[in-house]
């Protein structure tokens, strides 16, 4: 099970077996005109690993609060959904006397563990994002009033074996974005 999407498929396969719905409403993969839509509001190229997933999927339909998403409590954001969470948060973070981060900082690596504009918001449940860093391809959980999670997955690989690792042996099939590293 190497390929982005027979991850997924075991995923939507694993909530199946337990009779949750976290894998419904699934988009067909999005067209080149909304990634290019979304890089053009962004102002920079999504990384591959993005690509990739949305060459899959175009994201997931909305899901009403109680309901989970394809990476456990999170469902995936279309790319326009992506590059308006990104620029909502940049606008947050900048009001005057705000300190921004260094432009060679990288996100975890030093004070600056709220909003950073490396971080790519792809996946959301509420107010808690799952953002990949678009420099180190980090992955953590975004909260606006807490900041990152103190976990962080090395790559989207690894943030899918965690969300399969949840969907098919745990309790509770969400990924565990505080626990011990």
């Amino acid at each position: 099970m190497n390929t982005l999407a027979s991850k997924f498929q075991a995923l939507a396969a694993g909530y199946r077996k337990r009779g949750l719905n976290n894998g419904e409403g699934m988009l067909p993969p999005a067209d080149k005109n909304a990634i290019i839509e979304a890089e053009s509001l962004l102002g920079f190229s999504l990384p591959e690993s993005l690509r990739s997933i949305y060459e899959l999927y175009g994201g997931q339909e909305y899901i009403s609060p109680g309901t989970t998403g394809i990476l456990g409590s999170h469902r995936l954001l279309t790319p326009l959904e992506l590059a308006n969470s990104w620029l909502m948060y940049e606008e947050a973070q900048r009001f005057p006397g705000a300190e921004i981060p260094p432009s060679d900082s990288v996100p975890g690596e030093n004070e600056w563990d709220w909003w950073h504009p490396a971080l790519i918001p792809f996946a959301n449940w509420d107010a808690y994002h799952i953002v990949l860093c678009r420099r180190t391809h980090r992955i953590w959980q975004y909260e606006p009033y807490i900041g990152l999670s103190s976990r962080h997955f090395r790559d989207i690989d690894a943030l899918l074996d965690a969300a399969l690792e949840a969907a098919t042996n745990l309790d509770k099939p969400t990924i565990d974005f505080n626990a011990a590293e």
